[in-house]
Parts: structure tokens; C-alpha cells; sequence
């Protein structure tokens, strides 16, 4: 809705019709100028993602999701190990909370908790988009 409806960044044809569900989330990331790399603190995703050739994080999410609820896919996501799979619902999640922090004009000078560097540290970290705060 947001890249399409407010900004006007895609015709709606094309954001549903034209493009794929990871590249719908990479333009999402890009707009709110997030790396699409899978982060460092997903140590199972980025493993299984590199041996399956999974390209970036919006991949990895499209693929497991794609998996677990198309039938003719489902085995496919069931061969991923729990780790991974929880992984991909924990980068989803984090995509999801930039996108709301942006849209809702969170500043850039102002820190929030990563959940994902959570799981490994304090996780106060500032935005993307933050100018160096």
C-alpha cells in the first residue's frame, strides 16, 4: 500500500502482477534504505541460505514462506530445520518493525531495539536512515 497507494513508486499492475514477493520486499527495503543482506545475528538462516544460494534476507523470507503454504512446496520447508525457518520469521518481523518506525517518521537520531542484535547484546541501535546520530 505504501510504496503504491502513497508514494506512487509502482503502478499497482505492477507491484502485484509483475513482481515477486521478494522483490516486493526489496523495494520495500530500499525505501527505507535497509541492507537486504541477511544480518549477521542469524547464524542458522544465513548457513542454510548460503547453501541453498538464497541471494538476501527478502529471498530467504519468500522462499519458507512460499514452502509452508503452497502444497506442492510444503516439503521444501519442512527440510529446513526449525532454527531456520524461526530465523526467517525473526528477519520478516524486523522488516516489518523498520517499515512501520519509518513510515511513522521515527527520527534518525534516536535509537530503538534491534531484535535482533537482542539476542546477542543490549540491541539499542539507531535506524537505517539515521544521519549518524
Amino acid at each position: 500500500f505504501w510504496l503504491v497507494e502513497v508514494e506512487g513508486a509502482y503502478s499497482a499492475r505492477r507491484f502485484d502482477r509483475e513482481m515477486g514477493a521478494a522483490d516486493r520486499v526489496r523495494a520495500l527495503l530500499a525505501r527505507i534504505e535497509l541492507d537486504p543482506g541477511i544480518p549477521e545475528g542469524l547464524r542458522a538462516l544465513r548457513q542454510h541460505a548460503s547453501a541453498h544460494n538464497w541471494v538476501d534476507g527478502p529471498q530467504a523470507i519468500a522462499t519458507v514462506r512460499h514452502a509452508a503454504v503452497h502444497p506442492p512446496r510444503r516439503a521444501r520447508a519442512f527440510d529446513a530445520p526449525e532454527n531456520v525457518s524461526w530465523d526467517a520469521s525473526m528477519l520478516a518481523f524486523w522488516y516489518f518493525e523498520l517499515a512501520l518506525l519509518r513510515l511513522l517518521e521515527y527520527p534518525g537520531d534516536a535509537p530503538y531495539n534491534n531484535r535482533i542484535s537482542r539476542r546477542d547484546g543490549p540491541g539499542l541501535e539507531y535506524p537505517p536512515w539515521s544521519t549518524g546520530a
